[in-house]
């Protein structure tokens, strides 16, 4: 059975959507309610709270240091690809050969550096992965 969250207004949310995420305000509220609705009788232990807010800390810690390093990553992957223009390079050809060309160009296509290169005979092979390169020279 499928359960789907259902937002203030009673539809449906789609829990794909990247902004699905709690942030600070939103477990101060969550927290504010629990305490509000708790039995009196047996109230919820402070240990528990604290546990809940370290907790929530090491999560957003944790996605704070995920982006950072994502976002270090494609900075070298930038960094890697201009460090090419004007390189000779071979790149692997489809028939298996070796192509030498010249780097012309770089542009980021999905997070990943694409090159276009100018071979000795005048043509442009673009798209060119960082990966599919054989040697820089």
């Amino acid at each position: 059975m499928e359960i789907n969250p259902v937002n203030q207004l009673g539809t449906s949310m789609d829990v794909s959507d990247a902004n699905f995420a709690l942030n600070f305000q939103d477990y101060l509220q969550l927290l504010v309610t629990e305490i509000t609705t708790q039995d009196p009788l047996n109230p919820v232990d402070n240990k528990e709270f604290i546990t809940q807010l370290a907790t929530y800390s090491q999560l957003n810690v944790m996605s704070t240091v995920s982006t950072a390093l994502e976002n270090l990553g494609k900075s070298v992957y930038r960094q890697e690809a201009v460090a090419l223009l004007g390189k000779e390079v071979e790149v692997r050809g489809t028939s298996g050969d070796g192509i030498i060309g010249e780097v012309v160009s770089t542009r980021i296509e999905s997070s990943s550096p694409l090159l276009t290169v100018k071979t000795s005979d005048g043509e442009f092979l673009s798209n060119i992965k960082l990966s599919e390169l054989e040697l820089i020279r």
